[in-house]
Order: structure tokens, then C-alpha cells, then sequence
């Protein structure tokens, strides 16, 4: 299937940890939904945002979303209690 204009389907926002083995259930659970998309869509239509790493990720995340909702069709946000709370604070 041919994107239009060049957009991912979608974006998953999580808890990857990416470079470390964590085993937690917030990370499995976020690295089984993005395996299953990648299954269903095909790893070029599936893009990655990791918040591991605390309130500096988050602020990282407050730049890249507006370029992320620019260049992908859907966001799954999957945050840790910590992200909700950060989040919602604002």
C-alpha cells in the first residue's frame, strides 16, 4: 500500500528503553504492541519515540510531538504513571 504524502501510520510513544534490558511490565507491554504493528503494517509504516530516562525525555517529547503529528497518521501514547502525571500537569 502506497503512504500519502510520505506519513508513517503510526507512532508509538513508550517505554522502550532502547540500549538496556529492562524486563518491567510497562516496557513489554509497550514492545509487544509495536512487534504486533510491526507484523500487521510493516516495520517502514511503524515509528519509535522512547521516554525512558525521566523528565528530560519528556521534555524532549514536548518538541517532537508537533513534528510527529506533522509526519504520522496515528499516536499511541503508552506512559508509565510518572509520564501521566507529567503530562497532565500541563
Amino acid at each position: 500500500m502506497k503512504r500519502i504524502f510520505n506519513k508513517k501510520r503510526v507512532c508509538i510513544i513508550g517505554h522502550y528503553g532502547f540500549g538496556e534490558n529492562l524486563l518491567n511490565g510497562q516496557t513489554v507491554k509497550t514492545k509487544i504492541i509495536t512487534k504486533e504493528l510491526e507484523k500487521q503494517l510493516g516495520k517502514d509504516e511503524v515509528s519509535k519515540i522512547d521516554t525512558h530516562g525521566g523528565k528530560k525525555k519528556m521534555l524532549q517529547l514536548i518538541f517532537q510531538l508537533p513534528v510527529t503529528m506533522k509526519n504520522v497518521k496515528n499516536i499511541i501514547m503508552m506512559p508509565a504513571h510518572n509520564g501521566i502525571r507529567f503530562l497532565l500537569r500541563y
